[in-house]
């Protein structure tokens, strides 16, 4: 891993509190027995913010593949211990930290490093993990897309993630859009897990490029597969209220004409983005125009497979 010391960290373009939560927590520092894994990626712009939420845990692992910035550095600094683990898949990736021996938590909460904990989240990993009755919580998402909560578009509330489990009852799968998968029971929690990248907006084109790239690899082994099998699989999504988008991504995705159209129709119009006025609508098109490279890159995989 390569960094360096002495540089600066980029100028954000939106910076400030969110107004309808607060960052910091009131909880002792180190005083929650879980172990918090950061995934990294050349984040100075955003890691500082994740680790000021994060004083709570009693321990804190950045996991780096290969930052040339300040991250490191930045993660140092808040007492985060920094390992580096090559990246081949991202489930795989959150897979291999988990089941670091260096990881001294049953529980690990997983956090990216443009999300941050909020304090209300904070409270409530301390009591839930006080006297545990699953081996998973999920926790629900609040979406920040240049400086605007985006409440509707089909992100906000409804979307479910598994982020914090007893290590030895889960497991990653997936190499995109992976899943924690726990063997036992999963509860929700209602406090929201704050998505908000300070980063500049070419960085998050240049993301979902790569996104792009890997889900077309995951969208043809799909459709390659029998539909019976795919089916199986989207039935087991934990939480339960999850199989309708696993459906929809594993069985129709596969197999439906102009994604694009149909992402922009189901984000814009069905789910209500078109109330966000031009942020919404920005938004909406962004992610109906990721699903046409998404299905350009198919077709260059069909045509040239192993290119």
């Amino acid at each position: 891993m390569t960094t360096n010391q002495h540089h600066q960290p980029a100028q954000p373009w939106t910076t400030g509190p969110i107004p309808w939560q607060s960052e910091a927590s009131g909880l002792a520092n180190g005083s929650v027995p879980v172990t918090a894994i950061i995934l990294a990626l050349d984040e100075e712009a955003n890691i500082a913010r994740c680790f000021d939420t994060l004083g709570w845990c009693d321990q804190k692992i950045m996991v780096d593949s290969g930052s040339t910035d300040a991250t490191a550095v930045i993660a140092a600094r808040h007492g985060a211990e920094v390992i580096d683990v090559p990246v081949d898949g991202f489930g795989p990736m959150r897979d291999r930290a988990m089941r670091d021996p260096r990881v001294r938590n049953d529980w690990v909460l997983f956090v990216d490093a443009d999300e941050w904990i909020s304090a209300e989240l904070a409270d409530e990993i301390a009591t839930v993990l006080s006297a545990p009755r699953n081996l998973g919580y999920a926790l629900r998402v609040r979406l920040v897309f240049r400086g605007t909560w985006l409440r509707c578009g089909g992100w906000s509330g409804g979307a479910l993630m598994v982020r914090l489990a007893n290590k030895h009852h889960a497991r990653w799968t997936g190499d995109v859009s992976e899943k924690l998968v726990v063997d036992g029971p999963v509860g929700l929690l209602s406090s929201d897990l704050v998505v908000q990248d300070l980063k500049r907006f070419g960085r998050w084109l240049d993301r979902h490029n790569r996104y792009a790239t890997l889900k077309a690899s995951q969208r043809v082994e799909w459709g390659d597969r029998p539909v019976r099998d795919r089916w199986d699989e989207a039935m087991q999504a934990s939480p339960r209220s999850r199989i309708p988008r696993e459906v929809m991504k594993r069985v129709v995705a596969p197999i439906l004409p102009a994604p694009g159209f149909w992402r922009f129709v189901y984000m814009y119009v069905l789910r209500g983005g078109f109330l966000h006025g031009t942020i919404g609508l920005r938004f909406s098109l962004l992610h109906a125009m990721q699903e046409m490279h998404i299905q350009m890159k198919i077709d260059e995989l069909r045509r040239e497979p192993g290119k």
